[in-house]
């Protein structure tokens, strides 16, 4: 106890010479419970009482209280980090209160501290914490239509954060999507995107009639007739053609509304077996000739995807590891620095990876190279994908409490949930620039051999799509991971072409690692090659590489 004392003593005689004080608040605190550890301090600290007393921007007391606390018991960043996390529960963050939780986090992000490198990144972390929870809110608000995105008042806000790489996640609107790809030429997505409404507008009518054909168009043919017969009554009209507009009106835009949308629960069973089928077209990148009693061995195998009548849907591609390995370009430049990667190395396939917002930048956390492209930890997407610098690819599941981080020397650096914990967002980050980390993050579809999306709560909207799966050999004759790229040109549901890729991947005797979703949408860029540096046109996306925002490239 006196050797607290002293250190006490001595903390208050230098901290002045160097223009800090402590409060009186944490010398008060340290007198009576000296003899904890400084986790147990950090823990149990009275936040709230604290933050009553300390401005939670003032700089100059908060340092000295951490050196104070560093003095005395070895370490005083737990106590920032607990405090920033405590002060967003104490004070939450509302509509009405954005202007003031962006100026906080403005206030730690700014140059008033400046003290050294390794100090200024704990007090800019909290507020890149504090930033990327007031544009959480604010996607919240804007997708449950309280705040217009496209307000004055908005724009600003979203300007602001877009200064320090905090990024809202905002929809973009289907007049906005129709513009774009009508400016490309995308006519015939158009009119995909029109056709796929249209079923999911009749789907109610189908449920009526349980999904029989016969029945479906007898009953529309009669719905159509009523409502006909209904309008022409009541607008008195003496042609029945003129009605036509009115009944299909109703039919598509009021109809959907007032009939019974639970008729037809989606079934949450796994396929035991796939109904889609693969076979073999091409490979490419021989690594072993076929020997007697044996076959060739390919680092890259293409196999189409064809479903129950034969029917082509799409095609697959297998790239085997170490042999070929994955780059991700995460954001700006992104196109340069592809043609650039093109000339230094031979590129197997490249296709658009995490999602772009409708300002063209990068949705969730996102890293290139250990700079921090999206500071955002999104709390809807479960997917936290490192391309690590040998070419290989790790997930993080965050639905876990805790997971493992790589680091030099084949240890692990164990850490909580980033999402809940500003401690945790913290060591993500540091960790993140230490090891100069490569990350983006997407929507996890099945990890460790489960499926974890749910049919019953997942969009039902089909749509093309593109899958990356991670699997390993299940009778363990190597502990690879190895790559694979679903590339479904037909449209299915995201629940649905889950279970169908889990079941084709698990029925060649593989464990699932991890089924992650890729963007296509507006972004549905897809260049394969093969080993002559050719493009494959039979398993190209629509759209040009040259408006890439981010891509995964695999290469040899």
């Amino acid at each position: 106890m006196k050797k607290m004392y002293l250190y006490l003593i001595l903390g208050g005689l230098l901290l002045p010479l160097s223009g800090f004080s402590q409060s009186a608040f944490m010398r008060a605190y340290l007198t009576r419970n000296g003899h904890r550890s400084v986790k147990q301090i950090a823990k149990h600290f009275p936040y709230d009482a604290y933050l009553k007393q300390v401005h939670f921007t003032d700089f100059k007391t908060l340092q000295a209280d951490r050196r104070l606390l560093w003095r005395t018991k070895g370490d005083g960043d737990l106590f920032l980090y607990y405090l920033g996390e405590h002060f967003i529960r104490y004070y939450p963050i509302t509509k009405d209160q954005l202007h003031e939780k962006i100026e906080i986090g403005e206030a730690f992000l700014g140059p008033k501290q400046r003290i050294n490198r390794a100090t200024d990144e704990i007090y800019q972390t909290i507020g890149l914490f504090v930033l990327s929870q007031v544009a959480q809110k604010m996607q919240s608000y804007i997708k449950k239509g309280e705040l217009n995105e496209k307000s004055t008042e908005m724009q600003g806000y979203m300007d602001r954060l877009k200064k320090h790489k905090v990024f809202v996640t905002v929809e973009e609107g289907t007049i906005s999507k129709i513009k774009k790809n009508v400016k490309q030429g995308n006519y015939q997505y158009i009119l995909d995107r029109a056709w796929l409404k249209f079923k999911s507008y009749m789907t109610p009518y189908s449920l009526l009639c349980k999904k029989n054909s016969e029945q479906f168009y007898i009953s529309l043919l009669i719905l159509l007739f009523v409502l006909g017969w209904m309008s022409m009554i009541l607008f008195r009209a003496r042609n029945w053609k003129a009605a036509i507009p009115f009944a299909l009106f109703v039919l598509l835009f009021i109809g959907p509304k007032i009939l019974p949308q639970k008729a037809l629960p989606m079934a949450k069973q796994l396929y035991s077996t796939p109904r889609l089928k693969l076979k073999s077209m091409n490979n490419y990148h021989q690594k072993r000739r076929a020997r007697r009693g044996q076959q060739a061995e390919w680092s890259v195998n293409m196999l189409a995807i064809e479903d129950q009548r034969g029917k082509k849907v799409g095609q697959t591609i297998w790239m085997q590891r170490p042999d070929i390995k994955a780059t991700y370009l995460a954001y700006q430049d992104v196109v340069q620095k592809y043609y650039a990667f093109g000339q230094q190395h031979s590129i197997v396939l490249a296709a658009s990876g995490g999602f772009t917002n409708a300002q063209k930048q990068p949705e969730g956390l996102t890293v290139e190279n250990g700079n921090i492209e999206n500071a955002v930890l999104m709390h809807d997407r479960d997917g936290l994908v490192i391309v690590q610098k040998g070419g290989g690819i790790r997930v993080l599941n965050l639905k876990r409490h805790n997971f493992n981080l790589p680091v030099p020397g084949g240890r692990a650096l164990v850490i909580s949930n980033p999402r809940h914990s500003l401690v945790a967002y913290s060591q993500l980050l540091d960790w993140c620039r230490q090891t100069r980390a490569t990350l983006f993050q997407t929507q996890l579809l099945a990890y460790s051999d489960e499926i974890l999306i749910d049919p019953a709560r997942a969009y039902s909207e089909k749509r093309e799509r593109r899958i990356l799966v991670l699997f390993s050999d299940r009778d363990g004759s190597s502990s690879k991971i190895h790559h694979a790229i679903f590339n479904l040109e037909t449209q299915y549901s995201l629940a649905e072409i889950t279970n169908e890729v889990y079941a084709m991947v698990a029925s060649r005797n593989k464990k699932i690692e991890a089924i992650l979703n890729l963007d296509v949408g507006f972004y549905n860029i897809l260049n394969v090659f093969d080993e002559n540096g050719n493009l494959l046109h039979d398993m190209k996306g629509t759209v040009d590489v040259r408006k890439a925002t981010n891509l995964i490239v695999y290469h040899k």
